[in-house]
C-alpha cells in the first residue's frame, strides 16, 4: 500500500504556494489577523499597508480592507492615497485626498503625476 503524499503546507518541504504572494506579503497580513499587540500595530509604512491591501482585496477579507482604508490617510501621501484608491477600488479615499492636493500651490512633480497617471494628474 503506497502512502499518500503529504499534505501541501504541511511541512517546509511541502508548502503551500499562495499565487502572486511574497514572502513578505502574507506575514503582513498575518500581523492584522495575529497581532501581538492589540494597542500597538505593527505595520508602519505605505509599502506594508499597501502589500496588505493587495492581499484583502484579492481575498475579499473586507473588514481588512476597510482597516487599511481608514489607515492610509495617516501613514501614505496624498498621491499614494488616490494611486491606490483607483487601483483597488476605494471611493472613500480620492475625493479626501484630492481635495488637498488641487488648492495646494505648487503643481505635482514629475513623479507624483506618473503615479497618479496622466490622465489623473491632468485632472488635479
Amino acid at each position: 500500500v503506497a502512502l499518500s503524499d503529504p499534505a501541501e503546507g504541511s511541512s517546509d518541504d511541502n508548502p503551500m504556494v499562495l499565487p502572486q504572494t511574497s514572502a513578505v506579503d502574507f506575514p503582513l497580513l498575518r500581523c492584522i489577523i495575529y497581532p501581538q499587540s492589540f494597542a500597538q500595530g505593527e505595520l508602519t509604512t505605505t509599502e506594508e499597508w499597501t502589500s496588505v491591501l493587495c492581499l484583502a482585496h484579492r481575498w475579499q477579507f473586507d473588514s481588512i480592507v476597510d482597516l487599511v482604508t481608514n489607515t492610509l490617510p495617516r501613514v501614505a501621501s496624498l498621491v499614494d492615497q488616490i494611486a491606490l484608491a483607483r487601483q483597488y477600488q476605494l471611493p472613500g479615499i480620492c475625493c479626501p485626498a484630492a481635495r488637498p492636493l488641487c488648492s495646494r500651490v505648487e503643481p505635482l512633480s514629475l513623479t507624483e503625476t506618473r503615479r497618479l497617471g496622466t490622465d489623473a494628474g491632468h485632472v488635479i
